[in-house]
């Protein structure tokens, strides 16, 4: 049995465009909303990194944040948020700028939440 092993990226350390494994807190998230041009599903989820204080440095916020769009063609492989300030890891995020990712679940194995 092989074992995978993941190099996670810190959020405020994403800056080049690629491909990236990472795991925040979630801060906000919207609901899945369908495209009828796409024929799928999408969903954006703000993640902050786990070792920023919003209460004591809310001027720190905009560094360590960025927006993950999700997009699936089945509404249940998009994650389920619970609440905020729940944890997602995301494996082979695309970076298409400083703050915005993509996760197409279309063409991704089926993650975990």
């Amino acid at each position: 049995m092989t074992t995978l092993k993941y190099k996670y990226t810190n959020i405020k350390d994403l800056n080049t465009d690629g491909y990236f494994n990472f795991y925040g807190v979630i801060y906000d998230a919207t609901f899945p909303v369908f495209d009828d041009k796409e024929n799928s599903y999408s969903a954006t989820v703000k993640i902050i990194d786990q070792e920023v204080n919003c209460s004591t440095h809310p001027e720190t916020l905009n560094d360590n944040i960025v927006y993950l769009n999700i997009k699936s063609s089945d509404k249940e492989n998009l994650p389920f948020i619970h609440s905020i300030g729940d944890v997602i890891r995301v494996h082979r995020g695309n970076l298409v700028s400083r703050i915005n990712f993509f996760w197409d679940l279309n063409y991704c194995p089926l993650p975990f939440f």
